[in-house]
């Protein structure tokens, strides 16, 4: 919210922190007048809220502290993260206008591009980036000794097509990759991947583009590839294929079953 000219952040507390009262909010100056830092620190304060709140509900139901201590200690919290931003703000390098209008210019370009590829299906305008995709998932299976032998997608243009009109057909024919299509109208055919989606749409997308600002597509990348690698290597996984190991452990320890299905 804006009064005046400065902003706001405010976010509605729940009612074990409020006293049962429904309309309490908790308020906390942005400490600035410009729409851009405001969303950016929002963003960030609105992640670390939720984050902590939960932890302070339940201090607050087993009467470690009270209502009004849990408040102050939640404004405590995000001022304290405010202060963080401002500080990691006032430490950047400042830019000059030339150096933000190509900035912007080229995160303009980025983004007409994937528009383009998807306005006309034509996924050769974003090659690098579909390439670069690529150039890590065989030379990383490879490495392993267990090399693709198959990939399974849905039936989106992005995905099929000829062999000699299409980049990605191509790219599986040079390296001797099966695809295998899922079935019309079942995404539960994909299942796990399916699932994945929203995993990642849940845990890193909505969570990121609320802390941050990205001025490029690789920018988001490098986020992700750090989130990925925690997903994979960290956090244990309670499905019927890891039964609580990492998905890097599943791979590892299937190795002999990978072996024993491939067929020269």
């Amino acid at each position: 919210m804006r009064r005046g000219r400065t902003f706001y952040f405010m976010k509605r507390l729940p009612r074990k922190i409020s006293g049962g009262v429904s309309n309490r909010f908790l308020r906390l100056s942005l400490r600035t007048e410009f729409p851009l830092d405001a969303v950016v620190r929002a963003g960030s304060l609105l992640a670390v809220y939720e984050q902590k709140e939960p932890e302070i509900v339940d201090a607050l139901k087993q009467n470690e502290i009270s209502p009004s201590e849990a408040e102050a200690l939640l404004k405590a919290i995000l001022r304290k993260d405010l202060n963080r931003i401002l500080q990691e703000q006032n430490s950047e390098t400042a830019l000059s206008d030339q150096e933000i209008d190509e900035r912007i210019a080229a995160l303009k370009a980025e983004n007409q591009a994937l528009r383009d590829a998807m306005k006309f299906k034509d996924w050769s305008l974003v090659q690098p980036a579909l390439c670069a995709a690529g150039d890590r998932v065989l030379p990383f299976h490879d490495e392993h000794d267990l090399p693709v032998l198959r990939i399974m997608t849905d039936r989106g243009t992005e995905y099929c097509g000829r062999a000699d009109k299409h980049d990605y057909q191509l790219f599986l024919a040079i390296n001797d990759i099966d695809h295998t299509k899922t079935k019309v109208k079942s995404p539960q055919t994909n299942g796990i991947c399916e699932r994945f989606h929203k995993t990642i749409l849940q845990e890193f997308y909505q969570v990121a583009f609320r802390k941050k600002l990205y001025d490029s597509i690789g920018a988001l990348q490098t986020d992700l590839d750090e989130w990925l690698h925690n997903y994979n290597h960290q956090r244990t996984h309670q499905g019927k294929m890891c039964c609580g190991r990492t998905p890097f452990q599943t791979m590892i320890e299937g190795k002999q079953i990978w072996k024993e299905k491939f067929v020269n």
